[in-house]
């Protein structure tokens, strides 16, 4: 029969415990460790040399900065302090921790108490169940489930905008209107079609990266409630580096996100025999889970009718387009059916 230790004994023996555990060096660095990870997690805000970089604000001007005084770790693509990131992110990462090591207990404790009680067939049922998942490698059932779970999961869609919303069309000449004028550029022609404000950002001739450093600019000037771009085509038409180029229209996504403002992509083709969107569109969408308006600009392109030259739509084409657009948003979520039309160019 088991005969409990007094409390004495116990005392005494937690106090030995204790006494080992402060002439390991190794254990008390590891809890020095420990306890730098929670303090640096909590103190996150106060401790980040750059906290507000830290949640996501972009600085463009020191974009890939190498290790310095300023940086003790350098900046990522669009300029943030990677060590205000990393202590910023200790605190989700901690509380994930924490939540995974919770759910373990309230989920473990009951079946082992379950299994132990009832014993029998409930014992060797559930001790069944937990052999098959532990007999699946860990990675390959992360990804099974993250597959079943993206497949069981909406299409992508967007906030429904109010009648004040304003939306920033950005990109390049596709946006800008060449091949006609701006008064039936896409966006002038989206306005109207969808009653809200509209911003022409188009620029000619623009590359990505130029893109990626007007954009900031933009948000803050104008406070889109969503940004449509459309962006990469003389990226493409040059034959610049594309994953340099989605490397930037995804920091794009970012700014745009972090500004507050939905995402709404067009994808642009590969100018040649047969016009498909670009792959870096369709990546793009899929990652973050955005609406995408895929095909159209290949579609125009593809007939005489419809573009003004190899690369831009004509008057009509730009009508097509702002058509599909306008049709898109409605389908996913951010106008209602009829929306009149009203609204001042810009």
């Amino acid at each position: 029969m088991h005969v409990p230790l007094p409390t004495s004994a116990r005392s005494g023996e937690a106090l030995r415990m204790g006494s080992r555990f402060r002439q390991d060096g190794l254990a008390l660095a590891s809890l020095a460790l420990i306890v730098a990870f929670v303090l640096a997690a909590i103190l996150a805000p106060v401790v980040a040399p750059y906290p507000e970089q830290g949640r996501g604000r972009p600085n463009l001007s020191e974009r890939l900065q190498p290790p310095s005084t300023a940086h003790l770790l350098g900046t990522d693509d669009v300029g943030r302090d990677l060590l205000s990131r990393l202590l910023v992110g200790a605190r989700p990462s901690l509380a994930t921790g924490f939540v995974v090591v919770a759910l373990a207990v309230l989920i473990g404790l009951p079946l082992g108490a379950i299994a132990g009680f009832l014993g029998g067939w409930v014992d060797e049922a559930i001790m069944r169940l937990t052999d098959v998942f532990m007999s699946f490698p860990a990675l390959l059932l992360a990804v099974a489930i993250s597959t079943t779970l993206t497949a069981c999961g909406d299409k992508p869609e967007l906030k429904p905008l109010g009648e004040d919303a304003v939306i920033l069309a950005f990109g390049d000449s596709l946006t800008y209107g060449t091949g006609t004028s701006r008064d039936f550029a896409y966006p002038a022609i989206l306005q109207q079609n969808i009653s809200r404000t509209v911003i022409n950002a188009g620029v000619p001739g623009e590359i990505t990266r130029q893109g990626l450093v007007r954009l900031p600019g933009l948000l803050q000037r104008h406070q889109p409630d969503l940004v449509i771009i459309c962006h990469g085509g003389n990226d493409i038409l040059r034959k610049l580096d594309l994953a340099r180029a989605r490397q930037n229209i995804q920091a794009m996504i970012d700014l745009a996100h972090q500004s507050g403002a939905q995402v709404m992509l067009v994808g642009v083709p590969e100018f040649g025999l047969f016009l498909d969107d670009a792959d870096m569109y369709g990546e793009l969408a899929e990652v973050n889970t955005l609406v995408i308006n895929d095909g159209t600009l290949g579609d125009i392109l593809g007939k005489n009718t419809y573009k003004s030259d190899h690369i831009h739509p004509n008057k009509l084409g730009y009508q097509i387009l702002a058509d599909s657009i306008s049709e898109l948003m409605r389908a996913s979520g951010a106008l209602p059916s009829g929306a009149l039309p009203g609204g001042a160019i810009h």
